[in-house]
């Protein structure tokens, strides 16, 4: 068995070797098609499906944190994650999104406030810009943002920016109020 593959191989490779050396001018040229373009659905794109089920409407906020205080730099309306990654450092910012006062939604990043985390003396970052996004599952109208490193909090009110959101998209959950507990 072993042998006739081998006799296989060898004869191959002369034939191959003999039409090289012959100089065969014969160029295969590949042959492209075209499909014709079709529409389809958002229901019928796998891809889209599977992208659609793991967002939901939110915020994404950027916070810079100054030796002053904290600033909300922008806040818009986005497709973001609807479970957020959870952060274990020591050093946090907290984002949380309240209704009146209530809790609807947090989210916790790392504070990027050490620069050499190695060795001795530390050097700690005093100015710096953070983006979060943060789902928005209901109606919100205030952002609390605290930051660990130096235990300070600030609110800002986000009301204006989810008034003009839900103009455009009524439908969305982020609009509607949260059911009664």
């Amino acid at each position: 068995m072993l042998r006739l593959a081998s006799l296989a191989v060898l004869v191959s490779s002369l034939a191959l070797l003999s039409a090289c050396a012959r100089g065969i001018d014969t160029v295969v040229q590949p042959r492209i098609t075209v499909s014709e373009p079709r529409s389809v659905t958002a229901a019928e794109d796998i891809f889209n499906v599977a992208m659609m089920s793991a967002l939901t409407p939110g915020l994404v906020v950027t916070v810079r944190v100054v030796p002053t205080g904290i600033e909300l730099q922008d806040a818009r309306m986005m497709l973001v994650p609807k479970t957020p990654p959870r952060s274990d450092a020591n050093d946090r910012i907290i984002v949380r999104s309240l209704r009146q006062g209530s809790l609807v939604s947090e989210v916790t990043a790392n504070d990027p406030v050490v620069l050499f985390p190695e060795g001795k003396g530390q050097a700690r970052r005093e100015d710096r810009t953070l983006s979060v996004a943060i789902p928005t599952p209901s109606l919100v109208d205030t952002l609390e943002v605290i930051v660990t490193a130096s235990g300070e909090s600030r609110t800002f009110d986000v009301s204006q920016i989810i008034r003009e959101y839900c103009a455009r998209a009524e439908g969305t959950p982020t609009c509607r109020l949260p059911v009664p507990r």
